[in-house]
């Protein structure tokens, strides 16, 4: 529209020379807003882009080489002279045409560079907006589904213990499945509360000095029945010389359990290794199992939300990737990092995780903001 108004004006204005032709005397105010012009015509230019000014310079500065060496024809006194400018106005001119075009592919290219980025960026923003919708839909699912399962819970406790009268031998052994079923929704359930606290910053960490050993050893005498059941033993002794650990031993004890859950799921019975030790000025705890073992393109991916390994979809039907993803954020936020290794296929691995040393004070951090600090605790 500033263009169309400016060139209006400048046909207007130029049009108030025709009189002058006939003889006809009045005021050059038309040239005057023919200037107008001028000035609209840049800030359009400046203000909306209307013509990129890298090529408004280019055609410019060619344009007035090539009025140069036009004028320079006229002024030739021979023949050869003559011959020579206009040779080098045709070269000219091809030069002045090339970089022209050069400049115009340019700014088309950083122009689309530019479009590219803007719907990368809008697609951006749409994502992020979706996977927050999407992790506070997670978040209000998980707690409308907690409830219930723990109401079923206490129901099937009460039908186990005879309340509505002493079960049969069949209904002990339904009630039992029904309530391992009901404890793998729980689990999964509580790993979707975990990551939307997480995704959210709602997750609340408490920093202490705490017993490893103790830890790990309410972790194996939580599962051993379970081990040897699926005829597996585990092994563990406490060593000698290390026990306390700067951290949150909540957190630190899901990912224990949960490492020691996995090797007997998806080991091939015999011996699961729990090792404590200290290394590299921290704490590694391991552990080590003779398993189904893992391929080397997914020992990277372990750790990412959602993903399981190929050898192991057919395994176990029950997995989801969760677990172990949350057990990776439970570390990092010790300022830790979790490891899996194995030799390949059918061959074991190993899971483990670093912490490090020190002794630090009491304090608790939500969404990485400590709230609370106190003395540090003693080292037992």
């Amino acid at each position: 529209k500033l263009m169309l108004f400016g060139n209006l004006i400048a046909f207007i204005g130029g049009a108030t020379n025709y009189p002058l032709w006939f003889h006809i005397n009045i005021a050059p105010w038309g040239n005057i807003a023919v200037a107008l012009y001028a000035i609209i015509t840049v800030y359009s230019i400046m203000r909306y882009k209307f013509l990129d000014l890298r090529v408004v310079m280019a055609e410019l500065f060619t344009g007035i080489i090539l009025v140069i060496f036009f004028g320079d024809v006229f002024l030739s006194r021979s023949v050869p002279e003559l011959g020579f400018r206009l040779l080098a106005l045709v070269v000219m001119g091809l030069f002045s045409f090339v970089l022209v075009k050069s400049v115009r592919l340019e700014v088309d290219r950083r122009e689309e560079v530019t479009q590219l980025a803007k719907s990368l960026e809008r697609a951006n923003i749409q994502l992020q907006q979706l996977d927050e919708q999407k992790t506070e839909f997670l978040s209000i699912a998980s707690h409308q589904l907690r409830t219930p399962l723990s109401i079923l819970k206490g129901y099937i406790e009460l039908l186990k213990d005879g309340a509505f009268g002493k079960p049969t031998k069949k209904m002990v052994a339904t009630l039992a499945d029904m309530d391992e079923t009901n404890e793998r929704l729980v689990k999964l359930v509580d790993d979707f509360l975990d990551i939307t606290r997480i995704e959210q910053g709602r997750t609340l960490f408490v920093f202490d000095m705490h017993s490893m050993n103790n830890l790990i050893t309410s972790v194996v005498a939580e599962l051993r029945d379970r081990a040897i059941a699926a005829e597996f033993s585990l092994s563990w002794v406490p060593p000698k010389g290390i026990d306390e650990v700067y951290m949150d031993d909540e957190k630190i004890r899901h990912v224990v359990f949960n490492f020691v859950d996995n090797a007997i799921k998806y080991g091939l019975k015999g011996t699961i290794n729990v090792m404590f030790e200290k290394k590299d000025g921290g704490y590694v705890v391991s552990v080590k199992d003779n398993g189904i073992g893992f391929m080397k393109e997914d020992q990277v991916n372990f750790f990412y939300k959602f993903y399981r390994g190929k050898n192991v979809q057919g395994t176990n039907v029950n997995g989801t990737g969760l677990g172990i993803y949350v057990c990776r954020k439970f570390v990092e936020t010790h300022n830790g990092y979790v490891w899996a290794s194995s030799p390949g296929l059918g061959k074991g691995s190993e899971f483990g995780f670093y912490l490090p040393g020190g002794v630090k004070k009491r304090k608790e951090v939500l969404d990485g903001v400590t709230k609370v600090t106190s003395k540090a605790s003693p080292v037992g």
